[in-house]
């Protein structure tokens, strides 16, 4: 069976970055539904690209995302997967676009942080520096996520 993700894949590399209300638009259209898939196929999707992420199949795990951002525009935690399995493969551009929509889907610290490894890989410096900010501003005030966030994109302005 053969995983057909040409529509994610011109969305994630064309270099416009996504909206909310674009991602949202998309997502009415229920392509899942229309294919006949219920919810949990949909999200089986996610957590095969995942399984295929931790077990270091980067390429196979950026099929099984492209195909669940596809199939789920509006679920920010497969894009974050997706960014993660190109930003592996040095996929710099795909990996910033990815990255951008699961934030402005739903904003979080750990978001914001592959967000600014993704700016920097695709050398965007000032948008990297904004969204580092952005991370400490949105981090718990725990020590691990500090720690975390200290050793992804440098300590706090200030010190960590």
């Amino acid at each position: 069976m053969g995983i057909h993700v040409d529509a994610v894949e011109r969305l994630v590399g064309a270099g416009a970055l996504p909206s909310a209300e674009g991602l949202r638009a998309f997502a009415k259209l229920n392509v899942a539904e229309a294919s006949g898939m219920d919810p949990a196929a949909v999200r089986a999707w996610r957590l095969l690209g995942r399984a295929r992420l931790v077990a270091g199949e980067t390429a196979a795990a950026r099929a099984f995302l492209a195909y669940a951002c596809f199939l789920a525009p509006d679920d920010p935690e497969a894009w974050e997967l997706l960014a993660t399995a190109c930003l592996s493969e040095e996929r710099s551009d795909e990996a910033w676009n990815a990255a951008s929509a699961a934030l402005v889907l739903k904003p979080t610290w750990k978001r914001a942080a592959l967000a600014t490894l993704c700016a920097d890989a695709v050398g965007r410096n000032d948008v990297a520096e904004r969204w580092r900010s952005e991370a400490w501003r949105l981090v718990p005030a725990d020590d691990a996520p500090h720690e975390l966030l200290a050793r992804a994109v440098g300590p706090q302005e200030g010190g960590a």
